[in-house]
């Protein structure tokens, strides 16, 4: 039975706990109504406040982590009988248990001193080892704030193994404790950009080796102007669509100029993968691709020299003219872009792909009437296009429309995240919130399916009679979990140890360029984390849950003294003190009962299964260290069925059944094998992939087989520019009906699966699957690999004004002579 915590005493709640305290192998925040008065190699001494506990005072005393050899109920007994000794004592409590905010179990020693104060030695099981907690309070006053301190303490307290300690009560971080560790060298894009620990946010029995990405601390956020009307170029631009011929026409004439703007490096790269292309015998349409896979990669420059090329070998490519006006209109070609895109638009009207490029073009020529006009076109054919909606916001807020320009930019950022967006958005004054950021992946209802362990749980009695059958079967219970528990220990230091190595690991890709902080794990953390707050949800659940449980055991602990007395009255016949113990088994087991039922085990079944979902994408690196999160889930999950209560302690019945009846408990159910099950491919052909999933992001390219490598540094420029990539898987028939927004251009009516990939001048910001209907691809947030026969789509986006070496290049077309 658990000594009653008295919570009710200690105002200052978690959310004020003090500074965070690190000694030998333990870690946990300090509660403010203690001091550290005392800390040697082996002991740290915390005294409560005397101005708050008056005469008397009480001391917390934490003993460094010692080997342990043996059982642990013997280590405790020898230890309490040391500490009790020449100690006068009021009474003795019944044995009781106790556990660390990380799962770790403890069981506890505890007497009543004269006076009303108290003694108490909790020892708490570590990997490899033992800790102990003495607390010494010497009067009633100190005795309730010293135990509401103390159950504060416990609530945020984490033990790193012994093994991880470098020499007993060594006063320094212990290396698995759940420190904050420091970030990895900084990669070369602003997603892997000051990784920052979860600060607190572990679920017990969980060391993070990996630390949560996190916005950037201050932001420079400048509002983004309209550009103005540039009529010189506007002027370039003709009046009607053109024809086959005339477009054709037009490109050829264009092309030369663009390319001799472009820088020699990515005309000498371009033209190598033409020629291989060419070796290969590739068609326009693979060409295209590998052009927008050059600007994907950080090669805007490569990309519009070789797609130049791959629009002149085959004009009626539509994809491939709509993709070479976009990445014109990147450059500052705009005035280049829109006779393209105006016969686009002209052969398939209301194509949202085409719109928005229309809209972008039209805004970086300043002429902003026009460019509203296919910006509100592009947004009624798809609600909710992500760069048409971040350029109606501009447009809005540069007419004084603040609240219009908020709902925008929250509606280009819910279908694709980035940090400019999120920036631009608290600049406008927009209190951000999770529902903001759209996560359409959804979780696994019971990632690790706990509620097949409720079976284990044994009735609760309630007649001195049952005594025997309940000691039996509470006791195999709690050897069937002391049993998991120690094999989850024992897998756990493993897993630590890979877990850091594959942080170590990460941390090197990161410097490196090779990896980076998967979008998707971002995107949730921002959402769930950051906004969200998930994570103190589900710490406030269980502190609240701890409370009800001290609440719970000070009713039972009355019920024991009022009954343990009747028990050594001496003067009182058996059957008298069976019933003071039926009628105390009955009451106390009635209210473990109904705290302990199964709708509130659900709930805590609930709690660990929502830390599973969240590791998936917070904190962990990688399988390896998702792992690691699991096993301490497991184990805390384990250690917190070990810690039901059930009260069989107390007398028992007078001439019980002469046969106690076995404890055995059945089998314990397996775990769930759980692993990352969100992978997302881009692949082009003859230029490389972007490999997404839970935990990081890679991207590795072999360009026409003439440059290679895995970091952007590899390339030209890599020099990303803001744009949405569509991409599509279609059926082939090359059917041209409009179904909107989903696909690019000649893919809109056939697609099979599409995805996007969002890009901010950072690099990717977005990644994920919009629609799939090929049989045997997964479903939305699943997987999808895009090949030589997809169809690719790209949006422009808003662009800067006189940004782009493309805006000198002169445009005359000659249907307009």
């Amino acid at each position: 039975m658990v000594v009653a915590g008295l919570l009710a005493a200690a105002a200052p709640t978690l959310a004020q706990m003090g500074p965070k305290v690190r000694f030998a192998n333990w870690e946990f925040e300090l509660p403010p109504m203690m001091k550290q008065v005392e800390q040697t190699r082996d002991r740290l001494v915390l005294r409560l406040d005397p101005e708050i506990a008056g005469p008397g005072g009480g001391t917390i005393t934490l003993r460094a982590g010692e080997p342990l050899k043996g059982d642990l109920a013997a280590r405790v007994d020898a230890e309490w009988k040391q500490l009790v000794r020449n100690r006068k004592l009021a009474a003795t409590d019944p044995a009781g248990t106790n556990s660390l905010a990380d799962g770790s179990e403890g069981l506890r020693r505890s007497a009543r001193l004269p006076g009303n104060g108290v003694l108490m030695l909790d020892a708490y099981r570590t990997p490899g080892g033992v800790n102990f907690m003495i607390i010494d309070a010497a009067s009633e006053a100190a005795a309730q704030m010293i135990d509401g301190a103390a159950a504060m303490l416990t609530m945020t307290a984490r033990l790193a193994p012994l093994t991880a300690v470098a020499g007993a009560g060594a006063a320094k971080p212990a290396p698995g404790a759940s420190t904050a560790p420091q970030p990895p060298p900084a990669a070369s894009d602003s997603m892997s950009r000051q990784l920052a620990a979860g600060g607190g946010m572990a679920p017990p029995g969980f060391s993070p080796p990996a630390p949560a990405p996190q916005r950037t601390a201050d932001r420079d956020v400048e509002k983004i102007d309209v550009p103005r009307r540039d009529a010189a170029r506007i002027k370039m631009v003709p009046t009607s669509a053109p024809n086959e011929k005339q477009l054709a026409d037009f490109i050829r004439r264009i092309e030369g100029p663009v390319s001799q703007k472009l820088d020699q490096r990515a005309r000498t790269l371009g033209d190598a993968a033409l020629k291989e292309a060419k070796k290969r015998q590739f068609r326009a349409n693979v060409i295209g691709n590998i052009a927008v896979g050059l600007w994907a990669m950080g090669n805007l420059e490569a990309a519009i020299y070789l797609m130049g090329k791959a629009v002149l070998e085959d004009p009626a490519n539509v994809d491939n003219l709509n993709n070479y006006a976009a990445l014109l209109t990147m450059a500052g070609g705009q005035h280049l872009a829109l006779p393209i895109l105006m016969k686009l638009e002209k052969d398939f009207p209301g194509n949202s792909t085409v719109l928005n490029n229309l809209a972008q073009a039209w805004f970086g020529l300043g002429e902003i009437g026009k460019a509203e006009e296919y910006v509100n076109k592009a947004i009624a054919r798809f609600p909710g296009h992500s760069q048409a909606n971040f350029a109606k916001a501009v447009v809005a807020e540069s007419k004084g429309d603040k609240r219009g320009a908020v709902e925008a930019m929250r509606k280009s950022m819910a279908q694709g995240y980035s940090e400019e967006k999120e920036a631009q958005l608290e600049r406008l004054g927009h209190k951000i919130s999770e529902v903001d950021i759209q996560w359409n992946i959804k979780p696994r209802p019971e990632p690790l399916k706990l509620h097949k362990f409720l079976q284990l749980v044994p009735p609760y009695y309630k007649s001195a009679a049952d005594i025997p059958r309940a000691a039996a079967e509470w006791q195999a219970f709690r050897e069937t979990l002391r049993a998991a528990l120690e094999a989850l220990d024992r897998q756990g230091e493993t897993m630590q140890q890979a877990a850091q190595q594959e942080f170590r690991r990460f941390a090197s890709a990161a410097a490196a360029g090779k990896k980076r902080v998967s979008p998707m794990q971002v995107k949730y953390t921002v959402k769930h984390v950051t906004y969200g707050k998930l994570p103190e949800r589900l710490h406030e659940q269980a502190a609240r849950w701890a409370k009800d449980t001290e609440i719970v055991a000070r009713k039972v602990d009355q019920l024991a003294q009022a009954t343990q007395a009747i028990v050594n009255n001496p003067k009182l016949e058996c059957a008298a003190k069976e019933r003071a113990v039926t009628k105390f088994m009955t009451e106390a087991n009635s209210l473990w009962e109904e705290h302990q039922r199964p709708g509130h085990l659900r709930a805590v079944i609930r709690w660990h299964e929502e830390w599973a979902n969240l590791l998936q994408y917070y904190n962990t690196p990688g399988n390896a260290s998702y792992q690691a999160a699991l096993n301490g889930l497991k184990r805390n999950f384990l250690a917190s069925l070990m810690h039901l209560n059930h009260e069989h302690n107390l007398g028992g019945p007078c001439g019980g059944p002469a046969v106690v009846q076995s404890g055995r408990r059945g089998p314990l159910p397996h775990f769930e094998d759980l692993k990352c099950d969100k992978n997302i491919t881009f692949s082009v052909p003859t230029i490389g992939s972007f490999h997404v999933n839970c935990h990081y992001m890679s991207a590795e390219f072999n360009i026409a087989g003439v440059v290679s490598g895995t970091t952007k540094e590899d390339l030209i420029t890599g020099e990303f520019v803001k744009g949405t990539l569509e991409v599509g898987i279609t059926d082939r028939k090359g059917e041209k009906e409009l179904i909107g927004g989903i696909a690019p251009v000649s893919a809109e009516g056939s697609v099979e699966a599409a995805g996007f990939i969002e890009f901010d001048k950072n690099g990717v910001s977005d990644v994920g699957v919009q629609i799939t209907v090929k049989a045997g691809v997964s479903g939305v947030g699943g997987g999808i690999e895009a090949g030589a026969t997809t169809r690719m789509g790209v949006n422009s986006g808003v662009s800067v004004e006189g940004s782009g070496v493309l805006t000198g290049v002169s445009s005359q077309t000659s249907w307009r002579d």
